[in-house]
């Protein structure tokens, strides 16, 4: 049975990420590897990341930031512009339990 969060990109910050109304203890139990499914504005990421760094150019990833919520974001590059995804988009998380 697939089970799922919801919530909005809450702000976008200055570099461009999408800062969600998710936190860190909704996540406890939630797989990090690539059966967890992040869907935003038309767009698609796998996986919850430790950070940026690990990750190709101009991938679109997840993370948990360091205040504890779920931020989206596209390495090196303005994810909102390159996007189109405004504050109040939708995000839904899915995962298979």
């Amino acid at each position: 049975m697939a089970k799922s969060l919801r919530g909005t990109v809450a702000l976008v910050d200055s570099a461009g990420n999408l800062i969600t109304d998710l936190n860190a203890a909704q996540f406890d139990g939630v797989p990090r590897d690539e059966s967890l499914r992040i869907h935003c504005g038309g767009h698609e990421t796998l996986g919850l990341h430790a950070n940026y760094a690990e990750q190709p150019e101009l991938t679109f990833v997840a993370i948990l930031n360091e205040a504890g919520q779920l931020e989206l974001g596209i390495v090196g590059e303005n994810a909102a512009a390159m996007l189109g995804i405004p504050a109040g988009t939708a995000v839904e998380v899915k995962w298979d339990s």
